[in-house]
């Protein structure tokens, strides 16, 4: 079964500067409503997105207006939500921080897997945030925990089959 970004990259074969915009978009959780770009209630103008993702304005005025008109992309697009990532402000606050490789990031179990870990670490988990393998060209999965990670759980991630490699930060 195709994957949802996968639907609407199919949309935009042969057009990289669009699928360009389209990843950046998703990556950032910017929604498109009544013709402009937002990220939550903030509009966000053609120009920075395209300088983001390294496009011409026109691109990004463009590929509005055809998600505007598009009933399937209309309904995507108009309900995408930014998230806060505290994945780089988490140790100020005193929180841990994994970085997770998968083997195989398609593979289901890891994000299970790796909780049961830390629970059993008596850890809450405060986010979780699992890069999408069909935008991001090595995905990683970051899990970020209420305390610092304590080293007797690496050895025990590392043990999970499909963990190719993990960093605490």
């Amino acid at each position: 079964m195709p994957s949802l970004i996968n639907s609407i990259l199919e949309k935009f074969e042969g057009k990289p500067a669009k699928v360009r915009v389209i990843k950046t978009m998703v990556s950032y959780g910017l929604s498109v409503k009544e013709g402009s770009i937002y990220c939550n209630d903030i509009e966000i103008p053609f120009a920075s997105l395209a300088r983001v993702a390294s496009v011409d304005q026109r691109v990004v005025k463009e590929l509005t207006k055809e998600i505007s008109s598009d009933q399937f992309l209309s309904k995507i697009f108009s309900k995408l939500r930014a998230t806060a990532n505290m994945v780089t402000v988490a140790t100020e606050l005193g929180f841990g921080v994994i970085e997770i490789t998968a083997k195989n990031p398609k593979e289901e179990g890891i994000v299970a897997s790796v909780a049961s870990i830390i629970a059993s670490a008596k850890l809450s988990i405060k986010q979780v945030i699992a890069e999408d393998p069909e935008i991001y060209e090595e995905p990683k999965l970051y899990i970020i925990t209420d305390g610092q990670i304590p080293g007797e759980l690496i050895p025990k991630i590392k043990q999970i089959s499909s963990v190719k490699s993990i960093t605490i930060l």
